[in-house]
């Protein structure tokens, strides 16, 4: 109901990309020159910690309570396996700018960024393969997941889905040509994806089709989520 200023930051100036939420209590943000801050009390008190990078870092995702993943620039991918007090980097074998990442299930997860850069891997991250598409050269700004069912949105409208848990992605039929910023997964069937000019689409039958909503927004929405099947809010 209320929003207050934080001040437990130690007048950090970077930039912030992400928040990521555990559960009620446990917290994270990351942003830029390799920051990761984290709270252990729903975001009262939160502490900055070494991750020995300066990579900005953009995407992040937890698939339970003690393993997660943080992607950023030059190619960067970190793991944690201990809820987040320790981040060890992984090889992807690229230096693209990583911006999203996202899991199907334990096994299968999914890391989408610049030229087109989709990233896989089938063994809980052990591995990460590249299986970036030879048709999709712009950026790859968001991946979601609905079990196995998930769509990347990327420039000029353009949307990839699959439904085998990022095995193979297919070109959706897209209704605008407005570049997509961020995306939301409330269930297999219904999806949101959002973007420039106050661009709203959405489909409910699995990305077989996309319906544009109207809005008097004019400047680029940048996020999406969902807190259940008809309650959503768009940030830009």
């Amino acid at each position: 109901k209320t929003w207050n200023l934080e001040t437990s930051l130690g007048g950090l100036t970077v930039p912030f990309y992400s928040i990521y939420f555990i559960d009620e209590q446990n917290g994270f943000i990351i942003g830029g020159q390799g920051t990761v801050l984290t709270t252990t009390n729903g975001g009262v008190l939160w502490t900055k910690l070494a991750t020995d990078q300066s990579a900005d870092f953009h995407g992040i995702c937890f698939v339970d309570g003690r393993e997660g993943y943080i992607v950023g620039d030059r190619g960067v991918i970190l793991r944690t396996t201990n809820g987040g007090s320790i981040w060890k980097e992984q090889y992807g074998g690229i230096s693209n700018r990583l911006l999203s990442v996202a899991f199907a299930d334990k096994n299968n997860g999914t890391i989408v960024g610049e030229q087109g850069t989709i990233l896989k891997t089938t063994n809980g991250g052990n591995t990460w393969n590249n299986i970036s598409s030879s048709f999709i050269s712009g950026v790859l700004s968001r991946v979601v997941f609905s079990g196995s069912s998930g769509i990347i949105v990327s420039d000029n409208g353009t949307i990839l889905y699959t439904n085998d848990s990022g095995q193979k992605w297919t070109l959706a039929p897209s209704t605008t040509n407005q570049s997509l910023f961020g995306a939301c997964a409330v269930s297999p069937q219904l999806f949101y994806a959002v973007g420039a000019q106050g661009t709203i689409i959405f489909s409910n039958n699995g990305t077989t089709s996309w319906t544009v909503q109207a809005t008097n927004i004019r400047s680029s929405l940048l996020d999406v989520d969902f807190t259940s099947m008809s309650a959503g809010i768009v940030v830009g």
